[in-house]
Order: C-alpha cells, then structure tokens, then sequence
C-alpha cells in the first residue's frame, strides 16, 4: 500500500492557494466596483478579475481531483455499479434518514 502523504501536501496546498487566490478575486472585485462601469480601467479590472477567477477553478478541480483520490468523497467510496449493495457494504444497513425521524 503506498503512502498517501504526497497527495496530502498537495492537497493542502491547492487549499491553501485556493483560499489566497479566493482572497485576490475578492480585491479585484473591489476595485472594480471603484472606477467607472464603462471606463477603459474598468475593462482592465474586468480581465483581471476573469484571470483570477480561472486561476481559482483550476485550484477548485485539483483539489475536488485529490480529494477523490485520497477517498475524501462520496464518490470514491461506491463503484460505477452495484450502487445499493455498496451502500450496504460501505455505510451498513440502508436507512432513510426521513423514514425513522420519529423513532
């Protein structure tokens, strides 16, 4: 079995770059929200604010990416088919949270 502490790190530090680029988008919309809607720094601050963003999905997908590797997800924890059965073997017996409430 391999040692899953590499995936860990890199984990933590998509989180990590994640949250600071996150922090960015938040500062560039600010300015943005400053200058004048129809003014050639607006159009600026538009693509700016456009670059962060992408950079911040590319975070969000390689952090949704380890998390399934590392079996973080429900995802990872059933297989393509036999779905009922994996429930049963992964999480025991089947129960509908809105069926016993009132037990």
């Amino acid at each position: 079995m391999r040692s899953k502490g590499p995936l860990l790190v890199q984990l933590c530090r998509h989180v990590s770059y994640a949250r600071s680029q996150a922090a960015d988008v938040d500062e560039l919309r600010k300015r943005l929200r400053e200058v004048a809607r129809e003014s050639d720094e607006a159009g600026k601050w538009r693509s700016e604010v456009s670059k962060a963003m992408r950079a911040h999905a590319i975070q969000s997908e390689r952090i949704s990416q380890l998390a399934t590797k590392l079996r973080m997800t429900n995802q990872s924890r059933y297989q393509a088919r036999g779905g009922e059965q994996n429930r049963r073997t992964v999480s025991g017996a089947v129960e509908k949270p809105w069926e016993s409430w009132g037990h």
